[in-house]
Formats: structure tokens, C-alpha cells, sequence
């Protein structure tokens, strides 16, 4: 249920996120401006940095070969498999793309990539993340 309820928070912010623009911080836009680095750079390292620890789980929904709920160990796993597989091009954010309230934040990105085959894709990337004390942590990260 708390999986589903953080992915519809996601994707409502995802639609609209120029509805909670004004509320977040700047740490919250150096860390999604970090992970977005990252994933332009196919990094699974840096993605990683903001994993949250203990048994928190993290949501990716990237592809039909990435989708669920996992552990920080699983999740750079699959990461990396996916950065295997796909050669990412841009990564760039949306108009008004920050979005957020409170302890949370997301960052919408205009994405495109090339798989495997050399095919390219253009979409939406939302990447997630929850405020932890003073860090701010990973929460999910969706490709539309």
C-alpha cells in the first residue's frame, strides 16, 4: 500500500509539478541536480550515493526488465544493468520541473536514450527523493 500510495505521489507530481515549485529548497535541487548528473553520466555509483541505508526499499520503474521494489544492494544491481543496456543522451529539466512539499521533492527530466540495439527513446524521467535529517535520500525513480 505505502509502495503505491509514493508512486501516485510521484506521478502527481510528475503532471503538475509547478503546484508545489515554491517549496523546495535548495539542498533538495543540489541533490536531484546531482542524481540527474549522474544518470546522464550512466553512473550507478552516483545514483547510489543517495541511497537510503538499513532496509529501506527504493522504486524503480525504468523498463520492461526494471520494475519493482528493492533493496540498495538489488537497486545498483539493476542499475547498472540498465546503464549496460542503455546509452543515455540528455537528460534535462523540464520547465517548472522542480516540484515538492515538505520532506519531499521531485525532479521532472525530458529523457532520451538508445538501447541496446541502438534504437532511440525519448521520454520523462521523475526521480524521487525524501528528506532524511539533514540528507536527502532516494526515494523512486520513473522513465515514462
Amino acid at each position: 500500500m505505502e509502495r503505491i500510495a509514493r508512486l501516485f505521489v510521484v506521478l502527481a507530481l510528475a503532471i503538475s509539478p509547478s503546484l508545489f515549485a515554491g517549496d523546495i529548497d535548495d539542498a533538495a535541487k543540489a541533490a536531484l541536480g546531482s542524481l540527474s548528473d549522474s544518470w546522464r553520466d550512466g553512473s550507478s555509483d552516483g545514483v547510489a550515493a543517495y541511497f537510503p541505508s538499513g532496509d529501506a526499499k527504493i522504486s524503480l520503474t525504468l523498463d520492461s526488465q526494471a520494475s519493482g521494489s528493492y533493496s540498495s544492494k538489488q537497486a545498483r544491481k539493476v542499475l547498472g544493468e540498465y546503464f549496460g543496456r542503455c546509452s543515455v543522451s540528455k537528460v534535462s529539466l523540464r520547465d517548472d520541473g522542480y516540484g515538492g512539499s515538505g520532506k519531499r521533492a521531485v525532479g521532472v527530466y525530458d529523457y532520451e536514450y538508445s538501447d541496446a540495439s541502438g534504437t532511440k527513446h525519448t521520454g520523462r524521467l521523475a526521480i524521487s527523493i525524501e528528506q532524511s535529517g539533514s540528507k536527502w535520500l532516494l526515494q523512486s525513480v520513473t522513465v515514462d
